[in-house]
């Protein structure tokens, strides 16, 4: 039975001698990285990383320990952060605790028997994070992911525009280097969750880019505030809520530094600005030329990461198959009717599996119309022989 690998730790002090000391002590118990002084530790971390866990001594050049353990944070929130301190500094390490969230400190010299037990109860800490963590992103990327699929149900326009925005958000989060780009994602698949409350003809309208009526106009910018009310009531989603509430406004300044809901509005604004464009059919260039050109307050940094965008372009041909042959990747070529001649699902609806399950369940019953004509993905040479 293999073992269990050693936990990751990073040791950051000003002194060769004394990391070479905690390197030997810690070694027996724990997979252990040395780095002299604070900016070589936050190379470490960029680097190196992830660590489990974080020791750094408080009196050191160009930044003390508190300092920089609040700089490790940023670069990796997970990371439980300890702090060495000689006595005449524990009021400043005091401090630290709450300004760099540190797990505990601990007065030098630190002997082998204190230093181990701590070490241990900070590696548990980061496990019992990392599964939380991992447990919270799974669980609300499969309730998201549930709630998209019914908004295709009701909608399949606007289900099909979340995908496109899903897409252009993680591409534009992961060039930007973004953290937490699972909240990104999530609010792009629910940024169009308040057009449920829409009626059907005015979201034919905005799919089918008519032009709306000012009592339109308004009814629709009013969408994502009716998705803001129905997300704010779930837990764990209050950053993603804000997010969508924003998206449609242009949040002025760089995006770094920013907190995390107006980062997401403003990535959201993005995406948005480019899909409406690419809708029209401009090119990913030509739609970041004419956002440059609108004058609004745009980030710099945001439109370039815009611009490397890449539009899903899979290769489509158009099939008739069988119920039983329906996959998720597969989009109606026309409208779905039942035997009894009622229109089921519309042209252009993406087939999820909601979508497959509601369909067979109508066929133990009064049946379907088959076969069902789709798009389905496939070779370049067969997209070229179905335009012929």
């Amino acid at each position: 039975m293999n073992e269990a690998p050693l936990a990751r730790i990073l040791c950051v002090d000003d002194e060769p001698a004394l990391l070479d000391g905690l390197s030997r002590v810690l070694r027996r118990s724990f997979d252990v990285t040395t780095a002299i002084g604070p900016m070589v530790g936050l190379t470490a971390i960029h680097e190196k990383g992830p660590f489990a866990v974080v020791v750094a001594d408080m009196r050191m050049p160009e930044m003390d320990g508190a300092q920089f353990l609040a700089r490790a944070r940023e670069l990796d929130s997970a990371m439980v952060r300890i702090l060495l301190t000689g006595h005449a500094e524990i009021s400043a390490a005091i401090s630290a605790v709450n300004t760099a969230n540190i797990f505990r400190f601990l007065t030098k010299p630190c002997p082998p028997d204190i230093l181990i037990p701590a070490l241990t109860a900070a590696e548990a800490q980061h496990r019992l994070i990392t599964a939380e963590k991992e447990l919270l992103e799974r669980t609300l990327r499969g309730a998201v992911r549930v709630l998209t699929e019914i908004l295709g149900l009701v909608n399949p326009s606007a289900f099909s525009h979340a995908n496109r925005m899903r897409s252009y958000v993680d591409q534009i989060a992961q060039r930007l280097g973004l953290a937490s780009p699972w909240q990104f994602e999530i609010a792009a698949m629910l940024a169009h969750l308040g057009c449920v409350a829409l009626p059907a003809d005015l979201l034919d309208k905005v799919a089918a880019g008519v032009a709306l009526t000012p009592e339109e106009q308004k009814l629709y910018a009013e969408h994502p505030e009716v998705a803001f009310k129905l997300l704010t009531g779930i837990p764990r989603l209050e950053t993603v809520a804000a997010m969508v509430l924003k998206q449609r406004t242009v949040v002025p300044g760089p995006l770094t530094g920013k907190p995390l809901p107006e980062q997401g509005a403003m990535l959201l604004n993005a995406a948005s600005a480019l899909d409406d464009r690419i809708s029209r059919g401009l090119t990913v260039a030509a739609a970041v030329a004419e956002i440059r050109r609108s004058g609004a307050a745009w980030d710099l940094g945001l439109l370039d990461a815009l611009a490397h965008v890449q539009p899903h372009e899979t290769q489509m041909a158009v099939r008739g198959v069988m119920l039983g042959q329906l996959s998720t990747s597969m989009v109606l070529a026309d409208d779905l009717h039942g035997k009894n001649g009622v229109m089921l699902m519309a042209k252009g609806q993406q087939v999820t599996i909601a979508v497959i399950e509601r369909l067979r369940a109508f066929s133990r019953g009064i049946g379907v119309k088959e076969p069902i004509m789709v798009l389905a993905p496939c070779s370049p040479d067969e997209a070229t022989a179905t335009t012929k």
